[in-house]
């Protein structure tokens, strides 16, 4: 029940379960929200169908686990084409091996398809020690990520 059926990712009940749990651990001072959005994704169920928009989904979603352990997180399908890591790092750490992930994302092809495309993700962060509640961490995420969008996408926003 707390499983995504396409990406295996976590779903939002488990996002709200952890999040509960993960604020009150001894290290929540190095917790932070990544909201990761695939730029563009319309376009791709538009013009490739959604059986192609569902691999490019499992791509991004195969590649958000990879980088799990090096992040310190667990990865979540927030819906549609957005999903939220929640990260027990340093920020100094986070950020580099973020944009390592949105560098990665990019370069390469979505498999299982007859198609060459390529998948482009922005990032909205937001950090546990920097605001006051649950509603607050998400919404400066999210804000975060609509700065990112607005700003030409393919990007990383944090305070």
């Amino acid at each position: 029940m707390t499983k995504d059926f396409l990406t295996s990712l976590h779903n939002r009940q488990k996002l709200d379960l952890d999040l509960k749990t993960f604020i009150n651990r001894i290290d929540a001072s190095l917790l932070s929200l990544v909201f990761v959005d695939a730029d563009k994704f319309k376009s791709i169920n538009d013009i490739y169908g959604h059986s192609v928009g569902d691999e490019a989904l499992k791509h991004l979603s195969y590649k958000l686990k990879l980088y799990c352990t090096s992040l310190n997180a667990e990865a979540y399908r927030y819906g549609g084409e957005e999903f939220i890591l929640l990260c027990f790092k340093d920020k100094s750490e986070l950020i580099p091996i973020l944009n390592n992930l949105r560098i990665e994302i990019k370069r390469d092809k979505i498999k299982n398809t007859d198609y060459n495309i390529n998948l482009s993700v922005s990032m909205g962060i937001s950090f546990w020690r920097d605001v006051t509640s649950i509603k607050e961490l998400l919404k400066v995420a999210d804000d975060n990520l609509f700065k990112a969008k607005d700003q030409g996408r393919d990007r990383i926003i944090y305070n």
